[in-house]
């Protein structure tokens, strides 16, 4: 269930990223790069959000829209995921960004994609834990302190 609701998620960005991006040519070709913690203490929610983007990257592909991912493993290690996001951005020409996968690494990346000026979607993280803003960052859970016990 998890990975259906990040797949959602994601399938409604990549969209949008699909429809607004102005770098596109034939318009049904979009890439996106995806800094993620696929080893290391948040293997466990990269590879999480890795299923969700491929989970969308074939309901796209349904609709006659390519979606082109590149991956890179961070190692949930804040040093590397700036690496992440410079390659992505300067050698892969990604038009976005899905990830960090946690609130420290988003934080360390924060200056990096604000100078890159890169759209950052951060599926797993809130606004609250992240400690450096950008106006790049889209936050996809919902803040802490909004959510409700039921009742």
């Amino acid at each position: 269930m998890k990975k259906l609701i990040i797949g959602l998620i994601v399938l409604v960005v990549v969209g949008s990223f699909v429809l607004f991006s102005t770098s596109q040519k034939d318009g049904k070709h979009v890439t996106i790069g995806a800094p993620l913690s696929l080893t290391g203490t948040a293997s466990i929610d990269g590879q999480n959000i890795k299923d969700g983007i491929e989970f969308a990257k074939k309901d796209l592909a349904k609709q006659g829209i390519i979606l082109e991912v590149i991956y890179e493993d961070d190692a949930t290690e804040p040093a590397k995921t700036i690496s992440a996001i410079k390659k992505l951005k300067d050698f892969d020409k990604v038009d976005a960004i899905i990830g960090p996968t946690w609130s420290f690494l988003a934080s360390a990346s924060a200056d990096t994609i604000q100078k890159n000026k890169i759209v950052s979607y951060n599926p797993a993280n809130t606004s609250e834990h992240v400690e450096a803003q950008s106006e790049y960052f889209l936050f996809g859970a919902p803040k802490n302190s909004l959510k409700e016990e039921p009742t």
